[in-house]
């Protein structure tokens, strides 16, 4: 049984051999080339088609020509302003991947916002209107606020027009207050101070007006009255004058609550003239 076994053994191995043989003396067949991988494309850029990316170019348009207007305020474009704002341009061209047309586009229209800036041909509450119809970022908006005091302290020189030009930015676009001093600071600039309450001229004591003589007041109800309409003759005392209307008052009121309607009207009518008596007389 055991010689069996390795008379098999022997015949698989030497099976083995004989095709490890034939395999090693048969051509090489050439092994097929992988097909080469696609390039990718080379992106174009910007592209104009694309409404948002288009809303983006035109509010970093919009924040050139705030800029321009900061760098004019003081009536004159100093050579450093004008580098600081080409700068930002470059940068920003860059990092939102313009190609060469836009970047072309982008430097006429800031050398028009330039032109524009000099002739005061640009109005800061309508840029901001402009710019915040763009659907500004608040990312934009910070870069809106950087380069403006940028462009501010590019000379060395910070002028008072300047700072009333980023103020009024600021308040039209309704910026949050503590990120604008943030900046600020970053940038080593002293905070805005809060404008001062004008102080209001001390007027003059008015002169006292001179008494006039009391005189009595006639009242909305008065009416026409003399004593002959109600009995009294001038004649009396004053006295005897008080007594009488006291006790017509007494009698008219009465009357006043008739049953007969002509009593009634006539009983109010006394009344009426009785009570201009006791002005007069009490």
């Amino acid at each position: 049984m055991f010689e069996t076994l390795v008379a098999i053994g022997l015949a698989y191995l030497g099976y083995k051999y004989v095709v490890n043989l034939a395999n090693k003396n048969q051509p090489n067949k050439p092994k097929p080339k992988p097909k080469p991988k696609p390039k990718p494309k080379k992106s174009s850029g910007w592209d104009a088609s694309d409404a948002k990316t288009s809303l983006d170019f035109e509010a970093n348009i919009a924040i050139a020509r705030l800029a321009a207007k900061i760098a004019y305020a003081d009536g004159n474009i100093a050579r450093k302003e004008l580098l600081k704002i080409q700068s930002w341009a470059q940068k920003t061209a860059d990092s939102c991947s313009y190609d060469d047309s836009t970047k072309n586009k982008m430097k006429i229209r800031i050398r028009q916002a330039f032109k524009d800036a000099t002739e005061s041909k640009i109005i800061t509450n309508e840029e901001c209107k402009k710019f915040k119809s763009f659907a500004p970022t608040t990312e934009n908006q910070i870069d809106l606020i950087d380069i403006c005091l940028d462009v501010m302290t590019a000379d060395g020189d910070v002028h008072e027009s300047e700072e009333r030009e980023i103020a009024l930015i600021v308040n039209y676009l309704n910026f949050d207050l503590d990120l604008f001093e943030e900046i600020r600071k970053h940038k080593k600039l002293k905070s805005r101070p809060k404008p001062k309450p004008k102080s209001k001229p001390k007027s003059k004591p008015k002169a006292k007006p001179k008494r006039k003589p009391k005189s009595r007041k006639t009242s909305s109800t008065d009416i026409p009255y003399k004593d002959s309409d109600i009995g009294i003759k001038s004649s009396w005392t004053l006295a005897k004058k008080q007594q009488y209307i006291k006790s017509q008052f007494r009698e008219n009121i009465a009357l006043s609550t008739h049953q007969n309607a002509d009593k009634r009207e006539e009983a109010n009518r006394k009344l009426k003239l009785l009570g201009e008596a006791r002005k007069k007389y009490f």
